[in-house]
């Protein structure tokens, strides 16, 4: 025996012998596939539940999966190898069946032998065959066979091929005669051909026939040669061994029957049209048997629990039901058929009418009774969904055998409808889109059978859209966020579940309770605009509270008893104060000014709205905060508008910034006019949304007004040295850093200044052109105190530079010099002729309100060293001298009254005038005491008061007393003692002074009143020359030099 045979015989043609065994087979594809869509499954399902587990649960369900997809992978390796090892495990069952057909085969021959033993025993002739009996007797042989052998063992001789052809061409002239004339064919069955003796009929979608027949008469029998199903099924379904061969067994023997029986018998029908009517069912019957079966294979691969199907032999009906995997709960009664269906497919036999009857008749000759067959398909679904359907699209017909089609094609038009009711339902909701459709949009996509072809595509805000629809296999409502609705007609949704766990979690609402659709949905719409404006406030750096515990009622009180607030951002500056972000139905976003106060009623806590005002959105949306400045923003184009404002439009993070920011210059403006009124001060507004025009200095606000106040109520006694109008307005609102609140005023300023605008102290900017005072405060909740304190300082300058400027004294002149920053400097020089001429300066310092040891004012006198020749003679300003003590006593006399710099320049007490004489002749002796001993110190009293320290034991006092006489006493002695005490005191002195005072006396003329009525009754004794008095005249000033070198 050769390896590649058997003796000469080669091994392929000993394979080609062996019988195929390829019963109860499962092709490697469908394992592999049904192997590798298990595998997916699983770990789709793993990537749909993770997100929505817990750490732990997580950890769980992560391990529980990879255990599953390794039993899997395992499987999927085991069917890899063994499919190496198949065609010779083919080969083994091949030869298995060969073994077992010669086993039955032998077993047969075994049991014939059998049997023949047994009968032919029994074969002998019969004792009365006369004939057999005479050839014997007369033959003595036994020459003839039986004819019944003679004829089984004897073969005949051929036929010649002509014969042949010659009985075959009969044989179809007999057909086409008795089918054209006797027998004709019954309608539903074509005709296809006649060749070789035999008539080849079709009935389309349903069977194939071959027939022939015995003789061209009524009763010649037909016969059936052959028969096949036309079945329209996938390659991958192996049908033949589990509906095919029965089918075939049942055919031909009921097929024989059928055609054996005569046409005389009860049934008058023809007797092609009683197997044409028979085949009908069987094949239609078969059809039943072959969905059932890919209804099987549904279940087995990608529907699982999601279908099921019972197939009913004795009603001839297969049910199928789709979307099975809901659990319905009690409260869910009225909705739970929305999200199921049934499709029957029932096997009907009718008579035909009308027309069809008619054409039958003709067809087949005969008027008898005939019957057609036909699978009805039912379907079975929602009243509700089915008004949404059109007569056509309601009507499922079974196109085709493919059960999974006839169920998708179903699903499809089921998914339609239900859109188309939720859309219905979505836009008939007030808090959804309150009758606009372009919040709810019915999308059509394209994809695989196995994807939703329909969707409802929802409008949520202006950043979220999402999209409803309806798995195709589960038959679960889901929710996907769309990216862009610019394609969404080419769109393709994926089988996969949503990985956002909000709305995974909505989704599992909605499947719990569809009744709640709509209101699921509202609530989701409202937690996405909360959502959408807290990230937007966060974004930038906005505070902000997500709730705030009202009392009942509130909404309602202010109108609004259908809104729902989303956002509260407080006004932080400004305690009590938020901006309320809320959505009603119907309406865009919108925001109020809301006032919360907090009272107790009954014990209880409750937070009640005092006042809200309602904020134009669409005004503020026009305006932009670019930079530092705050820019129109041109309105979009009306179409835009119509279509954001049925899609709700949100509020932008610029809106809401401007909004926040404007609600808080907004309260500042309540609150200074709640102040205003009650101190009774009037006032007007004029500007932004009013019809007066705002102040020329004062820059345009197009949102906020200014104020215009009534000066003499507003600032008080010095109102006169500004105009009769001040404007109060909150500049730079939309800068946080930059808030504040100018109130510009015109100052009457009796000189005119060149320069710009000039710092006088922090929170007072005047401008020298003008002569407009700006008073800047930050503190939005102290601007009235803050305007007083300012105001304070700026009167005392304004009436310092006017005082300077109307100075009408005769010995000096003075002239402003400048004015900058906090000071205010100014020249003057003695107008004496003779007068050695000084250029003197004097510096004015203004401390701001918020000066710590509270001091007002600070004096500063130098020489002017470009208004002289001669520096070195005039480096120092006498009036240095008592630059602190003069500052002292301003600062005392600006606590009580604002026209202290009178005294200074404008009062015949002029400071200035009546101490440069005095001080311009001690500054030299003040100064040199200082280097030399035996020079009088000079001891500085007050501006008007001056000691001098000759030595150990005396002192003289110069006193300046009025505007045009100076005093000189000794300093012990007390002018205006009692004549008895000043006995005692005058008898204690020394003698060589009261003789130099007596001396002094008589050189120098003494310049007393004219008038003793003029002198008060308590200073008479200052006549008395025993006082030690010498009172001079400016004139006689000069003569003080004297004195001081002589009493040295």
């Amino acid at each position: 025996m050769s390896s590649g045979g058997v003796g000469d015989v080669p091994i392929e043609q000993l394979l080609q012998e062996l019988p195929l065994e390829d019963s109860n087979l499962v092709n490697l594809s469908v394992l592999v596939e049904r192997l590798s869509n298990l595998a997916y499954q699983t770990i789709q399902s793993l990537s749909d539940t993770l997100p929505s587990l817990t750490s732990h649960a997580k950890r769980a369900k992560i391990f529980s999966t990879a255990i599953e997809l390794r039993k899997i992978f395992v499987k999927l390796l085991v069917i890899v190898r063994w499919s190496k090892d198949v065609e010779m495990l083919n080969r083994a069952r091949n030869v298995i069946g060969l073994l077992v057909e010669q086993q039955w085969a032998h077993e047969d021959v075994f049991s014939g032998l059998t049997q023949v033993r047994k009968i032919l025993p029994n074969a002998r002739m019969f004792d009365a065959d006369l004939v057999t009996a005479i050839d014997i007797l007369r033959t003595g042989t036994y020459n003839r066979l039986p004819k019944a052998i003679k004829d089984s063992t004897v073969p005949q001789e051929p036929m010649t091929d002509s014969e042949a052809l010659e009985v075959m061409s009969q044989l179809d002239m007999v057909l086409r005669e008795r089918l054209a004339y006797s027998e004709l064919t019954p309608l539903g069955l074509y005709l296809s051909k006649i060749e070789s003796g035999k008539a080849y009929f079709e009935a389309p979608e349903l069977y194939n026939i071959c027939l022939t027949t015995s003789g061209p008469a009524e009763d010649d029998r037909w016969w059936l040669l052959d028969f096949s199903f036309v079945d329209q099924v996938s390659e991958l379904e192996n049908l033949d061994t589990i509906l095919t061969d029965p089918y075939l067994d049942h055919v031909y023997g009921t097929s024989d029957s059928i055609l054996e029986q005569s046409s005389s018998n009860d049934d008058a029908r023809p007797t092609l049209t009683r197997l044409h009517e028979f085949l009908e069912q069987e094949s239609l019957q078969r059809q039943l048997h072959i969905l059932y079966h890919q209804l099987e294979n549904m279940f087995r691969f990608n529907w699982g629990s999601s279908i099921r199907f019972m197939l009913n032999a004795e009603s001839r009906s297969l049910e199928i039901f789709y979307w099975t995997s809901h659990s319905v709960g009690a409260t869910q009664k009225t909705e739970k058929t929305l999200l199921q269906g049934q499709l029957t497919l029932t096997l009907k036999t009718k008579e035909r009418i009308g027309k069809d009857k008619v054409v039958s008749e003709i067809f087949s000759g005969s008027d008898a009774v005939s019957h057609s067959s036909f699978i009805e398909v039912n379907w079975s679904t929602d009243d509700r969904i089915q008004t949404y359907l059109t007569p056509e699209e309601r009507n499922i017909q079974l196109k085709n055998l493919d059960g999974e089609e006839l169920v998708l094609r179903t699903i499809q038009m089921h998914s339609m409808a239900l859109m188309k009711f939720f859309q219905e339902r979505i836009i008939s909701h007030n808090g959804l889109s309150a009758g606009s459709s372009n919040i709810c949009t019915l999308r059509m996509h394209a994809g695989s059978k196995y994807e939703p072809r329909n969707c409802l595509q929802l409008y949520v805000t202006d950043t979220i859209k999402i999209v409803l629809f309806v798995s195709v296999i589960t038959g679960r409502l889901g929710l996907k966020m769309l990216e862009s609705v610019d394609s969404a007609n080419g769109l393709s949704l994926s089988l996969s579940q949503s990985h956002d766990v909000s709305l995974l979690r909505l989704a599992d609402q909605i499947n719990a309770n569809i009744s709640q659709l709509t209101e699921l949905l509202f609530t989701f719409r409202l937690k996405c605009l909360r959502t959408d404006v807290q990230t937007q406030a966060s974004w930038m750096g906005l505070p902000y509270l997500t709730s705030v515990m009202l009392g009942p009622g509130e909404l309602k009180k202010l109108g609004i008893s259908d809104g729902h607030p989303l956002l509260f951002l407080p006004l932080i500056v400004i305690p009590g104060f938020y901006l309320m972000l809320y959505f009603v139905p119907g309406r865009p976003l919108s925001m109020a000014l809301i006032s919360i106060l907090t009272q107790n009623d009954e014990g209880k806590s409750m937070q009640t709205i005092n006042s809200v005002k309602w904020l134009d959105k669409d005004q503020l949306s026009q305006y932009s905060i670019t930079g530092q400045d705050l820019v129109h923003v041109p309105k979009r184009n009306a179409p835009e508008v119509s279509m954001t404002t049925s899609r709700y439009e949100g509020i932008q993070s610029r809106e809401l910034e401007l909004a926040l920011h404007y609600c808080i210059a907004t309260v500042v403006y309540s609150h200074l006019e709640v102040q205003f009124r009650l101190k009774l001060i009037p006032f007007m507004l004029v500007g932004a949304t009013t019809n007066m025009t705002a102040p020329p200095e004062s820059s345009p606000d197009p949102l906020l007004p200014s104020l215009c106040i009534h000066a003499k109520e507003l600032l008080g006694p010095s109102a006169d040295l500004a105009s009769p109008n001040v404007s109060l307005q909150i500049c730079d609102w939309w800068l946080p850093a930059q808030r504040r609140v100018e109130i510009s005023m015109k100052l009457h300023l009796k000189t005119t200044l060149e320069g710009g605008d000039i710092v006088l102290f922090e929170g007072a900017i005047l401008n020298l052109g003008t002569g407009v005072l700006k008073l800047i405060c930050k503190d939005l909740t102290t601007v009235i105190d803050t305007l007083h304190q300012y105001w304070d300082q700026a009167a005392r300058m304004c009436l310092l530079v006017n005082s300077i400027s109307q100075y009408s004294g005769k010995r000096l002149n003075v002239s402003l010099k400048s004015v900058d920053h906090t000071y205010v400097r100014f020249l003057y020089e003695p107008t004496e002729k003779e007068a050695q001429k000084l250029h003197l300066s004097a510096s004015i310092k203004f401390y701001g309100p918020n000066q710590s040891n509270r001091q007002r004012f600070g004096l500063d006198f130098s020489v002017d060293e470009y208004g002289h020749e001669n520096k070195e003679a005039t480096r120092r300003n006498p009036h240095s001298l008592i630059a602190t003590v003069l500052g002292r006593s301003l600062d005392s006399l600006a606590k009580e009254r604002m026209d202290i710099w009178y005294s200074m320049f404008q009062t015949n007490y002029q400071m200035l005038e009546i101490t440069f004489p005095v001080l311009q002749t001690l500054e030299p002796l003040y100064y040199e005491a200082l280097t030399n001993p035996d020079c009088p110190d000079v001891e500085i009293r007050d501006y008007n008061w001056f000691r001098i320290h000759f030595s150990e034991n005396y002192t003289m006092d110069i006193r300046i007393i009025s505007k045009e006489r100076i005093m000189l006493s000794d300093s012990k002695s007390d002018l205006y003692l009692g004549q008895s005490n000043h006995q005692v005191h005058r008898e204690s002195q020394d003698k060589n002074v009261l003789s130099a005072w007596t001396v002094m006396q008589q050189q120098q003329s003494l310049h007393l009143p004219n008038k003793p009525n003029d002198i008060p009754e308590e200073k008479k004794q200052i006549r008395n020359k025993e006082n030690n008095i010498i009172i001079l005249n400016y004139k006689d000033i000069i003569c003080l030099n004297d004195i001081i070198n002589f009493l040295k």
